[in-house]
């Protein structure tokens, strides 16, 4: 009995109290275990009816009454545990991944792939000027003869950092190559592809990853199975550069320092841009002009070189 006598007390208590002080309001408590009865007349109706549908608004046990969704109407659903918010750079708003399923390996490979065909073909063909015509000829030369012991033999030749090759090629193009395999990462990552610049260590993780893909493509690049090693024999043709670790190296670190620089323009140069600009295509000729290789990239997963994930 004196889990329903507190209770009752306690409503009395407070309805003489409030009738005192404030003679034109009434106001009523609910138990828990019994329907409360009305002691204030229609207004104390009314304020049940309200706290009893704010209660069935919060009770996950009257969810169900609702047929065809799991929660009620009128509410925000709350982020799924694999669901993350970032900044969109849109004013006032935010997007929300909703069901992160993890790395997309499939189209990552598929568009490094894509890429690796793009160079080879140019190596194979010549097709992008005097210095690619001269490779592409010794290339086609060294496609003859023994596949694997060609290959090994040019890999026990890697050794020094001088690999006999231009500096545009070793510190400009490579580090090109980089940015683009890294940004092929990104853009198939949920956790890191609409990160805009920022000193965090969200973005800083997204980027060490994408310096690791750019890491992994340009060693197959350079000394795997479909490689200038295994296809060029680099380091033991006559006429070719050495094997060395200049490239191995530069790539990726000079590479990520490019994505980088990329990000850091997307945000203080290109975005600013485009809120004084009433012009699309200035907007996207201005996007691809400061980040080739974001564009590049795009064009490697089928989307417009100006495309933006997050506006």
């Amino acid at each position: 009995m004196g889990r329903f006598v507190t209770p009752m007390l306690n409503s009395a208590l407070l309805a003489v109290l409030f009738t005192v002080l404030l003679p034109t309001l009434c106001f009523g408590q609910e138990t828990t275990e019994t329907e409360s009865q009305s002691t204030c007349g229609q207004e104390e109706k009314d304020i049940d009816q309200e706290q009893s549908g704010s209660q069935a608004a919060t009770s996950p046990r009257k969810w169900n009454r609702f047929e065809g969704d799991s929660s009620p109407p009128n509410l925000v659903r709350a982020p799924s545990a694999g669901s993350i918010r970032v900044s969109s750079g849109r004013p006032d708003s935010l997007v929300e991944t909703e069901s992160i399923q993890g790395f997309r390996w499939g189209p990552a490979l598929a568009q490094s792939m894509l890429f690796l065909g793009i160079q080879h073909g140019l190596r194979l063909t010549g097709d992008a000027g005097p210095v690619f015509t001269i490779g592409a000829n010794r290339t086609r030369r060294e496609l003859k003869g023994p596949f694997f012991q060609d290959w090994f033999d040019s890999l026990k030749t890697l050794k020094g950092w001088d690999d006999g090759g231009h500096f545009r090629t070793n510190y400009i193009f490579h580090p090109m190559q980089g940015a683009a395999s890294g940004r092929i990462q990104i853009h198939n990552d949920p956790s890191g592809n609409l990160l805009e610049f920022e000193n965090t260590s969200a973005y800083w993780k997204s980027r060490l990853k994408a310096m690791g893909w750019a890491t992994l493509y340009s060693t197959q690049f350079e000394l795997g199975p479909l490689s200038e090693a295994s296809l060029g024999n680099l380091g033991t043709a006559p006429g070719h550069r050495s094997l060395s670790y200049v490239d191995l190296v530069i790539t990726p670190t000079l590479g990520t320092g490019f994505l980088i620089g990329e990000d850091l323009l997307d945000l203080y140069v290109i975005k600013p841009y485009e809120k004084k600009s009433t012009s699309p295509g200035w907007v996207g000729l201005v996007r691809v002009l400061l980040n080739p290789m974001r564009g590049f990239a795009n064009l490697l997963r089928f989307k417009k070189p100006w495309h933006r994930d997050t506006r």
